[in-house]
This record gives C-alpha cells, structure tokens and sequence, in this order.
C-alpha cells in the first residue's frame, strides 16, 4: 500500500510539473503575440487593410510560435528564439500577403524584419 501511495504521489508531482511548464508556455505565448502584434501593426502597409493583417497574423502567429518554443527538459529551462520566431511569422505573411494581392502589406512587413535584422543586439 505504502508503495502505491508513493507511486501516486510521484504521479501528481510530475504531472503538476508538466502542468507548470505548459501553463508557463501559455502565458509566454499571450505576451509574445501581444508584443508581437504592435510590432505587424506598425508595418507600412497595415492600415491599407487591419481585419485583413489581423486574420493573416492570427493564422501565422500560432505555428511561428510553436517552431520556436522549447519547454525545455529535466535539466534546462524553457527557451524562446525571437530570431526565428520573427523570421517565420514575416516570412509566412510577407508570402501569403503577396499571394493574396496585399504587395504593401509584404513590403512592409519585409522591411521591418530587415530593421530587425540590422538592429544591435
């Protein structure tokens, strides 16, 4: 009994544990994408069509995020990589923009990523 007390116990940790971290990867990924959609609502080009911006950066922001997103493991932390993050979401937009017939909008998102780029770190 006491052995299965103990397996039960081990149980509830580690899923509290895996529970934590997703939580945590939840509350990252609200941040970012806040932080993140100021950034799409300033490229030149946005205002020519917001509802049309803010349905390609909800459709390209969730795979973005997941590609660049670690939970991480037993021994390491979660990590974000803003570099990639930013790559992906512009590339994916800049792309389906210029399909879509909104060349501004991808012109200008292409812009601010390449301020990004040629920004210090």
């Amino acid at each position: 009994m006491q052995k299965l007390a103990r397996v039960g116990i081990a149980v509830l940790v580690v899923g509290g544990v895996i529970g934590l971290k997703f939580y945590n990867k939840g509350s990252a990924e609200a941040e970012i994408k806040t932080g993140m959609h100021e950034w799409v609502a300033n490229a030149p080009g946005y205002s020519d069509d917001p509802a049309y911006a803010e349905a390609l950066f909800e459709k390209c922001h969730p795979p973005a995020f997941e590609n660049s997103y670690s939970v991480g493991g037993r021994r390491s932390g979660a990590r974000f990589d803003d570099d990639r993050y930013i790559a992906e979401l512009t590339l994916a937009m800049s792309a389906q923009a210029k399909k879509d017939g909104h060349a501004p909008f991808a012109a200008g998102l292409e812009e601010m990523k390449r301020r990004y780029d040629a920004a210090p770190d």
